[in-house]
């Protein structure tokens, strides 16, 4: 029994110890996104955190995500297809026994890949590097099927391309609370609500619906008050007048769910 309790208690420890470095990896990985407003700073700050996880492969990759959403943020384009073609997504995914794979542990790295980047190069009138994003993704379309990102990812490209209903019969059933078929992270859900409330404001408005319209402003006033939301909202052409609470660029490993 006493050699039973030590081994678990190393299992305990060995387990506290990869999770540290873990963290040490993500808070690394913040700091880089955290200075995307300085162009010369962000870029050497991401080249320095890439040459540090040359040996991990997942944080590598990760890194490469932030660089890639670094390229769209500040209009470089040099680079863009080489960091695009360099991130190995499989790299960010888990892959389970039962041949099922998770991505819970690098949502964040997908929610760029899925909805960040590609609304940056939208608002930037880059829609053929969006495509060429799409199209990397699109590899991963059957694997990721029941995750909720690329779900919405789909429906904002047709609201990007006017196709169809613009995605808005998802984002309403999304609001409306039926989303228990597909895989989140619980810490991202109040997000991905925000960005489908955000465009079926954007739809409501152009078609009129006032009533509608009305009834998306809370969410709008609360999302406008986070950066990443006023960001978002001002790259779809939303105007809402909220003060903005948070000046640094947002972690959305942090976020809170909403609802």
């Amino acid at each position: 029994m006493q050699i039973i309790i030590y081994l678990i208690l190393v299992l305990m420890i060995v387990r506290m110890f990869l999770m540290s470095k873990r963290t040490n990896k993500s808070k690394k990985l913040i700091d880089v996104v955290n200075s995307v407003g300085d162009k010369e700073e962000f870029f050497e700050n991401m080249k320095q955190f890439e040459e540090e996880m040359k040996d991990d492969n997942e944080f590598l990759n990760k890194g490469r995500v932030i660089h890639l959403w670094g390229l769209a943020f500040h209009n470089e384009f040099e680079e863009f297809d080489e960091v695009m073609n360099s991130i190995d997504v499989d790299r960010m995914m888990t892959h389970e026994k039962d041949g099922s794979v998770k991505i819970t542990e690098n949502e964040d790295a997908f929610f760029y890949l899925y909805l960040g980047i590609p609304n940056i190069l939208e608002k930037d009138g880059k829609p053929d590097y969006r495509r060429k994003l799409n199209e990397k993704m699109d590899q991963y379309k059957d694997i990721l099927k029941n995750q909720l990102v690329r779900v919405e990812a789909e429906a904002i490209n047709q609201f990007y391309e006017k196709e169809g209903d613009q995605g808005l019969a998802f984002y309403e059933s999304l609001l409306a609370g039926d989303y228990s078929q597909y895989q989140y992270s619980k810490s991202l859900i109040g997000l991905y609500k925000s960005i489908a409330n955000a465009t079926a404001a954007v739809i409501y408005k152009e078609n009129d619906q006032t009533e509608k319209y009305e009834e998306c402003k809370p969410m709008l006033e609360n999302f406008a008050k986070s950066g990443i939301g006023e960001r978002w909202m001002r790259q779809l052409g939303l105007e809402v007048s909220a003060p903005v609470e948070e000046e640094e660029f947002d972690n959305i490993e942090e976020k809170e769910e909403d609802q």
